[in-house]
């Protein structure tokens, strides 16, 4: 998404989700909800856009990952910044809410891509013994 002028991705990783469980109650990510409790409206949008720098941040340094394990050293992150937030509309603010909530599923996703298994020869009750 175009945010400010600068494109920016979001991902769920094992560092972003490290990041928000240390914002959640008890420091489970499994009680995200929970952060959201009793806050104002203005408060659940700061809410959303600290998420949203975490996943930026773990979107931004995979690239880098990527880049420099491609040769590329130069490699510039791309990072939510807290004016991004205060100049932000509300058509914005719900834009990045969709997308760091896409961003979260598709981080949880459980269905993996797989390679079909290529044959030793054997049979399948000789391989599973």
């Amino acid at each position: 998404m175009i945010i400010n002028g600068k494109e920016i991705g979001f991902e769920l990783t094992i560092q972003s989700i490290d990041n928000i469980s240390k914002m959640c109650p008890d420091g489970e990510y499994a009680k995200l909800a929970e952060l959201y409790k009793g806050n104002t409206t203005a408060e659940k949008y700061r809410i959303d856009f600290k998420i949203a720098k975490v996943l930026n941040e773990a979107h931004e340094s995979h690239n880098a990952f990527n880049a420099l394990k491609n040769g590329n050293n130069n490699y510039k992150k791309v990072l939510l910044t807290d004016d991004d937030l205060e100049y932000m509309n509300l058509s914005e603010l719900n834009v990045m809410e969709d997308e760091i909530m896409q961003a979260m599923e598709t981080g949880k996703s459980t269905s993996v891509e797989a390679q079909p298994i290529k044959s030793s020869g054997k049979k399948a009750s000789a391989v599973n013994k």
